[in-house]
């Protein structure tokens, strides 16, 4: 019995004391537990408290980074409203204001790389020779208040001045060819800063080899007549030299679209606005506009102008060593010069008059001759002592009164002689200018800038054309030459009612040219609508019929006439990112 007892007492300490061992281990384990449950959500909570700062932060430095990038744009569109109507210089990136942001403070530094010429290797005018500058705008964005986020960026702007007779034809306005006959443009580039129209009559083509690019649209037909059908073949040259016809595609296609199948069809080289072709202009000041630089200065010694800088730099006025107004010539600082060398050498001026049927009324002529005037060693003289913003070989010769203009005769020899004009002839005038004859037949660098360009043929006489009721049939022109390029204007196109003219017309003409050719070589530049020859292009009647055009683009970019414009093309390069 007591054996029993004392085996009962023994089993339940026994178990009395192991589930209280079992309760210690619980209790240990469920502190372990919970210890272990601590760490974890200690560790959680400083896992993401340390995410949220790392987002934070991120977010901060991303926030510093668009702000760095918003100031470097910020300066880039400013700097490119700048440039395109100043030339450049050093001290323009200081005058250009930071960017203002609530929240950030900035530090902008800009530096410039002087104008050295090159050839453009980026960009949609890659290939062309520019005076090339560049410029270098970082931009430090700090958020202000406790955060210290910082970010960097540094843009490269090349600025670029491209020489204007590199393109075989360039229009500042809408630029028109819709050739009667057959036509090919071919060599260098044709450039308008608006709207392009192409077309040719029935049976008619028009070939283009020329890399083509227009600011505005291009279309494929008449913009006088939009609805009218222009049935001939207009077609470009793709990247493998093979002609693709245009077909219908033109800036208003949508299936197929225009700005991917044009890319296809030619290889590039027929651009739209749609492709990130831009407007390339002439650094003027903003108040003034590309005809401009025909007009006369405001006196005639430069020391005492009052134009800006870039009037004196731009106008062709400033450029000329040699200046005849109103009849009499000066040289580059206003001094009387003698063209007749003390009587010893023939007057090369002289005055006629003569019936324009294009513009309908009699036109009181300043005659040059360019003979006789390259015999002149005064007239030479001043010709080859140009003004520090000018070159040499640069006449600037201006009529005042109403209904005049001027004319250039035995002009076929330039005569490169170092005391004649060995660094080519440039002949700008606010007025009309006909050119007469044969002119420059050995292609020197040669130039001709005026209100509008008439050519006159070798066979030309005044007497056919002294009265308005003079007939067609009297002026016959002869097989002519004219090698030059030429900056001038034209009427503009009226929808529903009048021509331009076109390239086609673009030099005008006041003669019978059917059964005779013109040869030309040069490039093609319109930059303005003409102030004083304003008669709209009538063709036939009693005005002109069209010759059999043998035309090129004739320009050595490496000899190019004396005072050729540039227009500006500004564009971004590399972006860097410091931190």
């Amino acid at each position: 019995m007591e054996s029993n007892d004392r085996k009962k007492l023994i089993r339940s300490t026994y178990e009395s004391s192991t589930l209280n061992n079992e309760k210690g281990i619980v209790f240990i384990s469920a502190l372990a537990i919970l210890a272990v449950l601590t760490l974890l959500g200690v560790v959680a909570v400083t896992s993401t408290t340390t995410d949220i700062k790392i987002s934070s932060n991120y977010k901060k430095s991303k926030q510093a980074f668009y702000a760095a990038e918003s100031g470097v744009e910020f300066k880039y569109n400013q700097l490119k409203t700048l440039l395109n109507r100043t030339t450049g210089n050093s001290l323009q990136l200081d005058s250009i204001a930071g960017l203002d942001m609530e929240g950030y403070t900035f530090n902008d530094i800009g530096t410039y790389t002087p104008t050295t010429t090159g050839t453009m290797t980026t960009g949609n005018f890659t290939g062309l020779t520019s005076l090339g500058q560049t410029y270098t705008i970082t931009s430090t964005a700090s958020l202000t208040g406790t955060n210290t986020a910082k970010a960097q960026v540094t843009l490269l702007v090349d600025d670029n001045l491209i020489p204007l007779f590199q393109f075989a034809v360039f229009y500042e306005d809408d630029l028109e060819i819709l050739p009667g006959q057959d036509m090919t443009i071919s060599g260098s580039r044709i450039h308008s800063n608006s709207d392009i129209y192409f077309a040719a009559e029935a049976s008619k083509t028009l070939s283009i080899d020329s890399i083509t690019s227009s600011a505005g649209n291009i279309f494929n037909y008449r913009k006088d007549y939009p609805l009218s059908t222009m049935t001939g073949t207009v077609e470009f040259k793709d990247g493998s030299g093979v002609y693709q016809s245009m077909a219908g595609l033109d800036s208003t296609s949508v299936s197929p679209d225009w700005h991917s199948e044009s890319l296809l069809r030619w290889d590039g080289n027929v651009k739209s606005q749609e492709h990130g072709i831009n407007q390339l202009n002439l650094p003027l000041p903003e108040s003034n506009t590309a005809i401009d630089i025909i007009k006369p200065g405001d006196t005639l010694d430069p020391a005492g102008s009052s134009e800006s800088q870039e009037l004196l730099e731009g106008r062709y006025y400033w450029k000329a060593g040699l200046r005849i107004i109103n009849g009499q010539a000066y040289d580059k600082d206003g001094t009387i010069v003698d063209l007749t060398d003390g009587g010893t050498n023939p007057n090369p001026l002289s005055n006629e008059t003569f019936y324009d049927q294009r513009e309908g009324k009699d036109v009181t002529i300043t005659t040059v001759d360019v003979t006789k005037l390259q015999t002149s060693s005064n007239a030479t003289t001043a010709l080859n002592n140009a003004p520090i913003t000018g070159e040499p070989g640069i006449l600037y010769i201006q009529e005042s009164a109403a209904d005049t203009g001027v004319r250039l005769i035995n002009g076929d020899t330039l005569d490169t002689d170092p005391s004649k004009l060995p660094n080519g002839f440039t002949v700008a005038s606010e007025n009309p200018v006909y050119v007469q004859g044969d002119y420059n037949v050995a292609n020197n660098p040669a130039s001709i800038a005026a209100d509008a360009i008439t050519i006159l043929s070798n066979d030309w006489n005044d007497s056919n054309s002294n009265t308005s009721s003079k007939p067609l049939s009297s002026r016959i022109a002869s097989n002519s030459t004219f090698n030059a390029a030429i900056i001038t204007g034209h009427v503009e196109t009226t929808v529903g009612s009048q021509y331009s003219g076109g390239l086609e017309n673009f030099p005008r003409f006041l003669e019978n040219w059917s059964s005779a050719t013109l040869t030309y070589s040069g490039s093609l530049v319109s930059l303005w609508q003409s102030a004083q020859a304003t008669g709209n292009w009538a063709y036939g009647g009693n005005v002109y019929t069209a010759p059999t055009r043998n035309w090129s683009y004739g320009i050595d970019i490496n000899n190019l006439p004396p005072g050729t414009p540039s227009v500006r093309q500004i564009q971004k390069g590399e972006w860097l990112s410091v931190y």
